[in-house]
């Protein structure tokens, strides 16, 4: 849908449905406005998590592998079996609804910095080291931790699956090439 009132004004607002029920939308600018620290590019809900949502489920639940990436547009480009955590993050929620559907395997096809974005001691005794480990590290856990096979599909740098045209025989390669991750 359009916006054409309020604080969504201009935007295209996508909807999620789960179980048949509209439970969210994100409403995306489809312009840019450089040098406005105050611009945001896509508006949520106020007061309403994505935590427990997963963009395009009622769609992908009927397949025997699920690749999950991060946005909406990630989502349409890898086709219908895909669904999007709304950023960079899988919660625990999330993976309940994963683990309701029959996937046999589950694909994690973040953006390349999902890999690489690991917090680390400062100072200290034990400075360099890996304090908290990357966003892709903690999703492959929770869903390894929920009995689900997960298969990783590395991005390249500055690339993610929304750069791709719409059924893409490079992404659909990516996708492909998947391999359990070695952490």
């Amino acid at each position: 849908g359009y916006s054409n009132v309020g604080y969504t004004k201009g935007r295209i607002i996508v909807p999620t449905f789960m179980d048949g029920r509209l439970v969210y939308w994100q409403a995306r600018a489809t312009w840019e406005e450089p040098g406005n620290k105050d611009f945001k590019k896509v508006l949520n809900p106020k007061g309403v998590s994505a935590r427990s949502i997963l963009y395009n489920y009622d769609i992908a639940k009927q397949y025997d592998e699920i690749v999950v990436v991060e946005g909406f547009i990630d989502a349409v480009k890898v086709g219908p079996n895909a669904v999007a955590t709304n950023g960079k993050r899988l919660h625990p929620e999330q993976v309940e609804w994963l683990r309701k559907t029959n996937v046999k395997k589950i694909i994690m096809c973040w953006d390349a910095d999902s890999w690489t974005d690991h917090a680390y001691h400062r100072t200290g005794p034990k400075k360099g080291q890996i304090k908290k480990p990357s966003t892709m590290k903690q999703a492959v856990d929770l869903l390894r931790t929920a009995g689900l096979l997960v298969k990783c599909a590395k991005m390249p740098e500055g690339r993610d699956p929304g750069s791709y045209p719409y059924k893409s025989e490079a992404l659909k390669q990516i996708i492909k090439s998947a391999k359990r991750p070695k952490f």
